[in-house]
């Protein structure tokens, strides 16, 4: 049975069992319905694993929060941005109509590692500023939540023009991207929404003073304390040599090009489904009796091999051609692979080469044989020649498989056409049917009414069954060349036999014609051989029909899941340079600056080497999973360094050298940096469908941007610097500040001023080690009345307990 196109395949499969139930009740006692095949046992089996491993790379991740925050209240905070991401992430997808299939749990279950990291920003934010600067709760949740908001934005929109582009593509993929990139973009944008509302909310309701001086304490432990004075001692090593470490980026942007050669590619990976298929042709002529004796005596040699549990054997489009339908055990419930299944029925079919054997394993595409200019899935390799003259193609064929067999990256190289289908040939003399006025068509007619048989020539009734009526001669006269010779057709002149017309002689032919472009066409089908890869395979068939030097009128094109293989990455680079432009224009919008988008940009085709040595490591190929890892990987990177150069831009406004403000943002972003990657990979971890090479090349690349970044950082400050400083001598009025004239001591006439001022008070408050009080971090027009004072450094700041009106003295 077959779903409708549209509908639901778990809601057509509990249908036809509820039926089923009731068709068992009116059966005979002795007869049982037994279903041999139910796709609906892998949908739930990999909706049950995905389910599995959303959950526990939900608390994996909240564990490792967990490790580098030391906070339980902290950990529930951000723990609790998951399920609030997920859940209205559902909403969204039923509002578009979406299912809860492979593609869209997917897309939720990497989501998780994303929609924790804003959760994360925002609370290791507010923490800061608990610990750091002393402020309550609700004052950091505030402070805390206003200083992050840019980034937190620039990263959620960046992604989001990632993922959406990737879901418009076109072709066979679209039916997998599209709710995959949707579902991606929703999740982000959720994210986004939960850590500016649900997290600030909860952090200044429960967290506590006390958590904060804890959490002081455990940054000054061995390990955190070690790790901070390890990465300011190499981030210093690398602003002071930028030379060696862009040098050394380039060449690790120059090794994605030889490793892009050494990793293979594919559509998808190959899969432990369980089900495959053998298919058989045994020598033409065989009746169809001899072919059921054959499949069933195979069937007996192939038994007793260990995991496989049923095998059924079926004959259905010519009575030459054998299905062998093979089932393996749960996977739960065996313990070799479907591989070593598979190459064990290989071994023991080749005892019989005369019946060309060759298995296709079921995959997502679909399990049947393909081939043929149809362009099906079933094998991996589909190479079709077309041209005016079959025997020529057919002859190029055998040349193609021939070399085939000795390629060691192909497995049951097979032509589709077989020309050694017995048949009676009917060389019709159009002259002189022409004069006695017989047209082909009649001829033809008869001969298909007469031999065939497939006319439908009326209806018989019996009863409230209506059975349709052919007629054809015996099967005697059939295979007598004289009585077909015998058969009439009408004629102007009357009833004519065909042998007065035509030369009717015995031959071999196709078994059936196969056309591709109003061509005829003849496939070459192959699989691959375990341990290569699709675009392997594909070059060498390239390669090995270069070599056949076909003539000007025969050509050739590989279709089917090479087709697609060319289509996506095709439109994977389209999407990829797409989403690139978009972000650009999104990073250079949030912060209105044309460079430092650029800036920003520069590590991302540095993690792409380390992607693909991981891939090559691992003994993966780049499919379309690991290209969606990929897109994934390029939106956290960029995350990454978002986050950096946005703290950098602060610090600066807030007085900071550039220098000074590049250390100091990479060490304040380097605990919560290390908390949400660490965490990803937990939430990353492997599903089914060989899904877990998505997750491979995230891990490691918080490593390799702290220190990327902030070198070609460093390098477009000096013009900046410049232009602050002509700003300040000149005393014009620098945008968004609100205030004019030199140092700190211009006038003071807007909250975001007075919030200014006190952002740079405080910055040199830190670099000249001031005793801050509590009061004149509360008060803006305190810090006021001594901001010049400490600017220029002539003043300290004691306690007066003597003044209540401003509880500060200043001692010049």
């Amino acid at each position: 049975m077959r779903r409708a196109t549209g509908q639901n395949t778990i809601e057509v499969i509990e249908g036809v069992k509820q039926k089923l139930a009731g068709v068992q009740k009116i059966l005979p006692r002795a007869a049982t319905v037994t279903i041999t095949k139910d796709d609906s046992r892998f949908i739930y089996a990999s909706i049950a694993s995905l389910e599995e491993h959303l959950l526990g790379g939900s608390l994996l991740a909240a564990v490792v929060v967990m490790f580098f925050i030391r906070n339980i209240r902290a950990m529930v905070i951000a723990a609790l941005a998951i399920p609030a991401s997920i859940v209205a992430t559902f909403t969204l997808m039923r509002a578009m109509d979406f299912t809860l299939n492979s593609m869209t749990l997917l897309g939720i279950t990497l989501a998780v590692g994303i929609v924790i990291d804003d959760a994360i920003v925002v609370l290791e934010n507010i923490f800061r500023y608990i610990e750091e600067k002393h402020c309550t709760p609700f004052e950091a949740a505030i402070e805390g939540t206003r200083e992050v908001t840019l980034a937190v934005m620039a990263t959620t929109l960046s992604l989001v023009v990632i993922f959406l582009p990737v879901a418009f593509m076109t072709g066979y993929t679209r039916r997998f991207i599209y709710p995959f990139g949707w579902t991606m973009a929703f999740a982000v944008m959720v994210s986004m929404l939960v850590s500016f509302t649900l997290t600030p909310m909860l952090s200044s309701r429960f967290l506590k003073l006390s958590d904060a001086a804890a959490d002081q304490h455990t940054k000054d432990s061995r390990f955190f304390a070690w790790m901070d004075r390890f990465y300011s001692r190499s981030l210093k090593w690398s602003l002071a040599h930028p030379a060696p470490i862009l040098a050394t980026a380039f060449v690790i942007f120059l090794l994605m090009f030889p490793l892009n050669q050494m990793v293979g590619r594919s559509f998808l990976p190959t899969e432990d489904m369980g089900e495959w298929t053998i298919h058989l042709d045994v020598p033409e002529g065989t009746s169809l009796e001899g072919s059921s004796q054959a499949a069933m005596g195979l069937v007996k040699e192939l038994e007793g091999i260990e995991g496989v549990a049923q095998l059924q054997p079926t004959i259905t489009d010519r009575p030459t051609h054998i299905h062998v339908l093979c089932w393996a055990q749960p996977i739960d419930q065996r313990k070799v692979s479907q591989d070593w299944m598979v190459k064990q029925m290989r071994d023991r079919l080749k005892a019989h080469p005369s019946w060309k054997p060759s298995i296709t394993v079921r995959n997502p595409l679909g399990g049947g044989e393909g081939g043929g200019g149809g362009g099906g899935f079933g094998y991996p390799i589909n190479a079709t020649l077309l041209g005016p003259d079959l025997s020529r193609l057919f002859d190029y064929s055998l040349q193609l498989v021939a070399k085939a067999q000795r390629l060691p990256s192909l497995v049951d190289p097979k032509v589709s056409l077989n020309m050694a289908n017995p048949e009676v040939r009917v060389d019709v003399d159009r002259r002189r049917a022409a004069d006695l006025g017989v047209r082909m068509s009649t001829i033809g007619n008869a001969l298909r009414l007469a031999v065939a048989g497939d006319d439908e020539i009326s209806t018989y009734r019996e009863g409230s069954e209506q059975y349709p009526v052919k007629i054809r001669v015996l099967e005697s006269q059939r295979r007598d060349i004289d009585a077909i010779g015998k058969l009439t057709v009408p004629s102007a002149k009357g009833p004519v036999r065909i042998d007065n017309i035509a030369r009717l002689e015995r031959g071999l032919g196709p078994s059936a014609l196969q056309r591709f472009n109003r061509q005829f066409s003849v496939g070459m089908n192959a699989d691959l051989a375990p341990g290569h890869a699709l675009d392997e395979g594909s070059n060498d068939v390239r390669r090995t029909i270069a070599e056949l030097n076909l003539p000007p009128d025969i050509t050739f094109r590989l279709t089917g899941q090479t087709k697609i293989l060319d289509e996506t990455t095709r439109n994977l680079m389209m999407a990829i340079g797409l989403a690139s432009v978009f972000v650009y224009i999104v990073l250079a919008a949030q912060f209105e600056s044309f460079v430092q988008p650029i800036i920003i940009m520069t590590v991302l085709p540095l993690s792409i080497p380390f992607a693909l040595f991981t891939l090559w490591a691992t003994g993966r190929t780049l499919n379309l999973w690991s290209a969606l890892g990929v897109l994934l990987l390029l939106g956290i990177v960029k995350k990454n360094a978002i986050l950096q150069v946005d703290y950098t831009n602060v610090l600066r406004r807030r007085g900071v050298p550039l220098h000074d403000a590049i250390i100091e943002a990479c060490r304040t972003r380097l605990r919560p940096d290390h908390g949400r990657h660490s965490g990803r990979p937990g939430a990353d971890r492997p599903g089914p469908w060989d899904w877990r090479c998505t997750a491979i090349g995230h891990c490691g690349h918080h490593h390799r941007r702290p220190v990327a970044v902030p070198a070609p950082h460093a390098g477009a400050g000096p013009g900046r610097v410049r232009k602050d400083r002509r700003a300040r001598a000149t005393g014009a009025r620098r945008p968004r500040q609100g205030m004019a004239g030199q140092g700190l001591g211009g006038h003071v006439g807007t909250v975001a001023a007075r919030r200014r001022v006190a952002e740079q008070v405080e910055a040199r408050e830190s670099a000249l080690h001031v005793t801050r009080l509590p009061s004149l971090h509360r008060d803006p027009f305190d810090r006021m009345l001594v901001a010049q004072a400490i600017v220029h450094g002539l003043a300290i700041l004691t306690p007066d307990p003597l003044i209540t009106q401003y509880p500060i003295r200043v001692i010049w």
